[in-house]
Protein backbone atom coordinates (compact mmCIF):
# COMPACT_ATOMS: atom_id res chain seq x y z
CA UNK A 1 0.00 0.00 0.00
CA UNK A 2 1.13 3.41 -0.99
CA UNK A 3 0.72 5.58 2.35
CA UNK A 4 -1.13 8.50 1.97
CA UNK A 5 1.44 11.16 2.71
CA UNK A 6 3.78 9.77 -0.38
CA UNK A 7 3.67 13.22 -1.46
CA UNK A 8 5.57 14.81 1.31
CA UNK A 9 9.23 14.16 0.12
CA UNK A 10 10.05 17.68 -0.53
CA UNK A 11 12.64 17.55 -3.00
CA UNK A 12 12.73 13.73 -4.45
CA UNK A 13 13.35 14.03 -8.00
CA UNK A 14 12.41 10.28 -9.42
CA UNK A 15 10.40 7.41 -7.51
CA UNK A 16 10.35 4.19 -8.67
CA UNK A 17 8.01 1.75 -7.18
CA UNK A 18 6.78 -0.40 -10.42
CA UNK A 19 7.10 -4.53 -9.68
CA UNK A 20 6.43 -3.95 -5.67
CA UNK A 21 2.87 -6.23 -5.36
CA UNK A 22 1.44 -2.86 -4.05
CA UNK A 23 -2.36 -2.75 -3.96
CA UNK A 24 -4.65 -0.50 -2.89
CA UNK A 25 -5.13 3.13 -4.88
CA UNK A 26 -2.79 5.61 -5.31
CA UNK A 27 -3.45 8.55 -3.12
CA UNK A 28 -3.96 11.96 -4.24
CA UNK A 29 -1.59 14.59 -4.34
CA UNK A 30 -2.13 17.76 -2.03
CA UNK A 31 -1.08 21.00 -3.47
CA UNK A 32 2.42 21.98 -2.71
CA UNK A 33 3.18 18.05 -2.96
CA UNK A 34 5.91 16.61 -5.66
CA UNK A 35 6.37 19.95 -7.30
CA UNK A 36 10.64 18.24 -8.39
CA UNK A 37 9.14 15.14 -9.21
CA UNK A 38 10.22 14.26 -12.52
CA UNK A 39 9.58 10.46 -12.72
CA UNK A 40 7.18 8.52 -11.55
CA UNK A 41 7.38 4.58 -11.75
CA UNK A 42 4.05 2.40 -10.66
CA UNK A 43 3.64 -0.23 -13.59
CA UNK A 44 3.78 -4.02 -12.66
CA UNK A 45 1.78 -3.40 -8.89
CA UNK A 46 -1.96 -4.38 -8.21
CA UNK A 47 -3.27 -0.83 -7.57
CA UNK A 48 -7.15 -0.33 -8.56
CA UNK A 49 -8.76 3.03 -9.14
CA UNK A 50 -8.21 5.49 -12.14
CA UNK A 51 -5.57 8.31 -11.88
CA UNK A 52 -6.59 11.08 -9.73
CA UNK A 53 -6.36 14.75 -11.86
CA UNK A 54 -3.82 15.45 -9.43
CA UNK A 55 -1.42 13.64 -11.05
CA UNK A 56 -2.11 14.79 -14.71
CA UNK A 57 -2.18 18.50 -13.13
CA UNK A 58 1.89 18.41 -12.13
CA UNK A 59 2.19 16.15 -15.03
CA UNK A 60 0.97 18.82 -17.51
CA UNK A 61 3.26 21.65 -15.80
CA UNK A 62 -0.18 23.06 -14.97
CA UNK A 63 0.71 23.39 -11.38
CA UNK A 64 3.77 26.48 -10.80
CA UNK A 65 6.60 24.00 -11.27
CA UNK A 66 5.30 21.06 -11.81
CA UNK A 67 7.69 18.79 -13.69
CA UNK A 68 6.39 15.65 -13.98
CA UNK A 69 7.67 14.44 -17.77
CA UNK A 70 8.10 10.46 -17.18
CA UNK A 71 4.58 8.71 -15.54
CA UNK A 72 4.36 5.13 -16.38
CA UNK A 73 1.61 3.05 -14.82
CA UNK A 74 -0.50 0.22 -15.30
CA UNK A 75 -3.99 1.62 -15.33
CA UNK A 76 -5.83 4.54 -17.24
CA UNK A 77 -6.95 8.15 -16.23
CA UNK A 78 -10.47 8.61 -16.01
CA UNK A 79 -11.94 10.07 -19.29
CA UNK A 80 -12.54 13.71 -17.91
CA UNK A 81 -9.11 14.27 -16.27
CA UNK A 82 -6.70 12.47 -17.96
CA UNK A 83 -3.50 12.37 -19.68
Amino acid sequence: VIPNNYGQLPRIKDLWLSDNLLTGTLPIIAEGEFLFLEELLLNNNDLTGSVDESLCLIRNNTVPGGQLGVFHADCQPSADGGA
